[in-house]
């Protein structure tokens, strides 16, 4: 009953940034900030420069996509109640009398989720802290990267006109090796076109370009018109 009347109060009460907590702030600390689908880590929060309170809390925003709070403990001498709220995604804590909360004040154990998305990942925070009513103090934020431990593919396909690709076969891994296409000779295709193949078996790319007509070959083959007492003979171009 105790907690949900605290949950209840943060929630109405709109906190101001106001004296005497103007110099307070509260830092979030992970303890490792290179990630993996399904690593664990702890986000400390930690106050400093505060000043007399009887109530505080700390709520952490991220995507529920990428992270979850499994639990949590609190650290404040003299509270009657200092817990972590997975659900709410926050920190709460209580004291019957005023109390200088510092340090760290509370541990939030994260889970990195199995299908998290690949790439840089923020959690913010925004914390409170007050006797009768709370007033927002400066907050922290903490840039994390999930990464992943590629599986490349075994055999080179298609990127595109200049390169062949080796993508990772991690669903949701969006890296790639690339390598520029190793093409052979020109060979004809029509009276527009010729071609050239990749040589990697399996990228099998095909480059094709039209034909340019820009050569004047003098043999009896490519004549046009023979030569008169005031002209050259003119030749085909091929």
């Amino acid at each position: 009953a105790i907690l949900v009347c605290l949950m209840l109060l943060f929630t109405l009460v709109s906190p101001v940034f106001a004296a005497p907590y103007a110099d307070s702030s509260c830092a979030i600390t992970p303890s490792a900030t290179e990630l993996r689908r399904g690593d664990t880590f702890t986000l400390t929060a930690t106050l400093t420069n505060t000043e007399s309170a009887k109530m505080g809390n700390v709520l952490l925003d991220f995507n529920d996509a990428v992270f979850e709070i499994i639990d949590g403990v609190g650290n404040i001498p003299g509270t009657m109640m200092a817990e972590v709220v997975p659900q709410s995604k926050s920190g709460l804590f209580l004291a019957m009398n005023e109390i200088v909360p510092s340090g760290d004040i509370f541990v939030f154990n994260m889970k990195v989720k199995e299908n998290a998305p690949f790439g840089a990942a923020v959690i913010s925070s925004t914390a409170s802290i007050g006797i009768r009513t709370s007033e927002y103090i400066t907050s922290g934020s903490a840039d994390l990267t999930i990464v992943c431990d590629h599986i490349m593919g075994n055999d080179w396909v298609q990127d595109d006109a200049q390169n062949h690709k080796k993508p990772c076969t991690v669903s949701g891994c969006e890296h790639k090796e690339t390598q520029a296409h190793s093409f052979g000779a020109w060979n004809n295709v029509d009276e527009t076109n010729h071609a050239r193949t990749c040589s990697v078996e399996t990228c099998g790319y095909v480059d094709i370009a039209a034909h340019i007509y820009d050569k004047e070959v003098a043999t009896e083959a490519y004549k046009a018109s023979g030569a008169t007492c005031t002209a050259k003979a003119t030749y085909y171009k091929s």
